[in-house]
This record gives structure tokens, C-alpha cells and sequence, in this order.
């Protein structure tokens, strides 16, 4: 389940930010060009595909490192959720 969550987080980070290089979870966002807004749109995009919330604070750009950053606090979210069923 994990190599589909951080695929699937991936395949949409490049299709919202219309990246064309290979990424991983190592990739830094900076260097990828990431700005506020698009980041947010991606994650509305990631609540969507998951059936997940991000809270406010999750929200920051500036909290987040690499992709594998974002990946992490995916799963996170789903295991949340799973466990609140």
C-alpha cells in the first residue's frame, strides 16, 4: 500500500506542477519550483484521491522538504483515518 500511496502522491505532484523529470521521494521541493499556490492545489488534489483533511498547519509549503516529506504525512492521514473508522 505504501509503493502505491508514494506513486500515486508523485504522478500527481508532476501532473499539477506539469514536471517533466524523473522524481523520488529524496527530491527536494525547491529545487522542483514549487510555489504557495500550486502547492496547495496539489493538495486539494491529494484530499481528493485519499478521501483525506489536511489541517491548517499542514498547509505550510515551508514545512516540507523533499516529496517524500508530503508522503509521509499522506500515509499518516490514511492510517488516521483508518483508525477512526
Amino acid at each position: 500500500m505504501k509503493n502505491f500511496i508514494a506513486e500515486k502522491v508523485i504522478a500527481l505532484l508532476m501532473e499539477q506542477s506539469h514536471l517533466n523529470e524523473e522524481v523520488s521521494k529524496a527530491t527536494s521541493l525547491i529545487i522542483l519550483g514549487i510555489e504557495s499556490l500550486q502547492f496547495i492545489e496539489f493538495l486539494v488534489e491529494v484530499e481528493n484521491c485519499f478521501n483525506i483533511e489536511f489541517e491548517e498547519m499542514d498547509l505550510d509549503l515551508s514545512s516540507y522538504e523533499t516529496i517524500g516529506d508530503i508522503i509521509d504525512i499522506v500515509e499518516k492521514k490514511i492510517r488516521e483515518k483508518e483508525e477512526n473508522k
